[in-house]
């Protein structure tokens, strides 16, 4: 067990973990011993240009209170999600929508390539329309239609942070939409080598058009 009535465990991991594992651990604490459950969620050019936002999870406030000048030197924004483990959950649905996002999006131009119409033309529209988004905007522009494949994020961890989504969207029995493309995520993530950036993602529908 972990002793001491002042103890604090801070759970600081750089990508998300098992939304249960703070929970697990919480038996094992001593009274008056809490733990703080923190993640990111603005990848590796957030960290670098220091804009992380910072998802926090306790069941204590005053615990979390105590930890958020140390949170917050080091990112831009935190958020308080809920109890232990809840900012890890929202970390990993997060991830899962960003590369859910970047599939939608490289579908529709893998569509649109077939109809006659240039990615990037296509693109040049619907980024000034309300179809728009993060992956329309610099994605697919920088990563996949450059074929740079190069943002920094690993496709096996895209594909764990899915599996870990894909864990919380079971508290949902008529989720359909994400657990498709989560799927879609593992198997892309088996064709792909260990180092492969998870924009690669796309080559997985390239290979089927």
């Amino acid at each position: 067990a972990l002793r001491g009535a002042e103890v604090l465990v801070m759970c600081l991991p750089t990508s998300a973990e098992d939304a249960d594992i703070a929970e697990q651990l919480a038996p094992h604490l001593s009274a008056g011993a809490c733990i703080v459950s923190c993640t990111s969620g603005s990848g590796p050019r957030g960290a670098a240009a220091g804009s992380l936002t910072c998802m926090l999870g306790s069941d204590d406030d005053a615990a979390a209170e105590r930890v958020l000048p140390v949170v917050s030197s080091f990112s831009q924004k935190v958020v308080r999600c809920g109890p232990v483990g809840s900012g890890h959950a929202v970390k990993a649905v997060n991830n899962a929508l960003n590369v859910t996002h970047l599939l939608l999006g490289a579908e529709g131009l893998l569509a649109l390539q077939q109809f006659g119409v240039d990615p990037e033309v296509a693109l040049s529209a619907i980024n000034t329309s309300s179809g728009r988004s993060l992956q329309t905007e610099v994605r697919l522009p920088e990563e996949v239609l450059s074929r740079r494949f190069g943002y920094g994020f690993k496709l096996p961890l895209m594909a764990k942070d899915c599996r870990i989504a894909a864990g919380v969207l079971k508290e949902l029995p008529g989720a359909s939409l994400l657990p498709a493309a989560l799927d879609m995520v593992q198997r892309a993530c088996a064709e792909e080598s260990q180092d492969a950036d998870y924009t690669r993602v796309v080559c997985h529908l390239e290979r089927k058009a």
